[in-house]
């Protein structure tokens, strides 16, 4: 990993998703009123955008300021399941969201070959931003993603989303891994499982 990237901040996901307001910390009280609630945009609105996008809500410093979706239908969905996502403006092009003077921080919860078209935007509009994880597709898509990361507002909070990265048990394996406490690897498979 880049020395660079290894001295970023790196708050865990749930400390994220619990504490999404912290996203503008460094704010200066110009931009804020004082117990201001910070307004967050979500690019994709399908179930990851709609699940994260409601535990953001439950925040009560944050609060959801628009939506985006391509598709209609997802649109309408995150409107009924996302509390207040009806009350907010809906936009079919990201580009319209990341405008909005109302967004402060972007949830990027799209399909990965989007993530750096929309994660490079993100950056560009000097907003706050949550992309879930993998950053791209590919390796193209990764090297667009840092040296997207090279223009960013210092001020402003990024984080990738790493569902299991952190958690014990998974750090546990690794660990047992690189002490060599499961003997030579010669193959690896991985699975998961969702329900």
């Amino acid at each position: 990993m880049p020395e660079r990237l290894q001295k970023m901040d790196s708050p865990t996901r749930r400390n994220l998703l619990s504490g999404a307001p912290l996203l503008v910390a460094q704010q200066t009280a110009f931009s804020y009123q004082a117990n201001s609630a910070v307004g967050f945009g979500i690019i994709g609105t399908g179930g990851r955008g709609q699940y994260v996008g409601t535990l953001m809500t439950r925040d009560s410093n944050a609060r959801i300021a628009a939506i985006c979706d391509k598709y209609a239908d997802r649109i309408d969905q995150a409107k009924t399941k996302i509390p207040g996502a009806d009350k907010v403006p809906a936009y079919k092009d990201y580009r319209e969201l990341l405008a909005d003077k109302n967004v402060d921080a972007v949830l990027i919860a799209t399909p990965v070959f989007l993530h750096p078209e929309h994660y490079e935007a993100a950056v560009l509009a000097r907003k706050h931003i949550y992309c879930e994880k993998p950053a791209g597709a590919d390796v193209a898509g990764c090297k667009r993603i840092l040296k997207a990361w090279e223009k960013r507002d210092p001020s402003k909070r990024i984080q990738f989303g790493f569902q299991q990265r952190f958690s014990a048990q998974y750090l546990k394996a690794y660990r047992y891994f690189k002490e060599g406490r499961i003997g030579e690897v010669k193959l690896m498979m991985s699975y998961w499982v969702l329900g």
